[in-house]
């Protein structure tokens, strides 16, 4: 009777602890099963993160980019307006010379005529006289 209780009792403690043993295996898989779970909500707020500021880094590059393109825009329309303004004043300042030689021209041309009829008259009233 001894041993049959003494073979129950070790029996019973093999089972106690055998119960023992998966209720502490039960702990540990939860435990690792909520660290892996923490690892995992870690892991993918950083990836939002990394895609946040890449976002955000390629917002910034493209309006920099809009900017350039738009000073560059004005800065070339300015560049054709002060063309246009010199060229504009180059034509006027021809057509102010063109005037001006062409009057001149012709304020020679008529004096000119005016000396030539002179001329003639008095060789015809020198011809006329003799």
């Amino acid at each position: 009777m001894m041993i049959h209780k003494h073979v129950s009792a070790t029996f019973a403690n093999f089972i106690h602890t055998i119960l023992d043993l998966r209720f502490i295996i039960i702990i540990i898989i939860i435990i690792i099963i909520i660290i892996i779970i923490i690892i995992i909500i870690i892991i993918i707020i950083i990836i939002i993160i990394i895609i946040i500021i890449i976002l955000i880094i390629i917002i910034i590059i493209i309006i920099i980019i809009i900017i350039i393109i738009i000073i560059i825009i004005i800065i070339i329309i300015i560049i054709i307006i002060i063309i246009i303004i010199i060229v504009i004043v180059i034509v006027i300042i021809i057509i102010i010379i063109i005037i001006i030689i062409s009057s001149s021209i012709i304020i020679i041309i008529s004096s000119s005529i005016i000396i030539i009829i002179i001329i003639i008259i008095i060789i015809i009233i020198i011809i006329v006289v003799l």
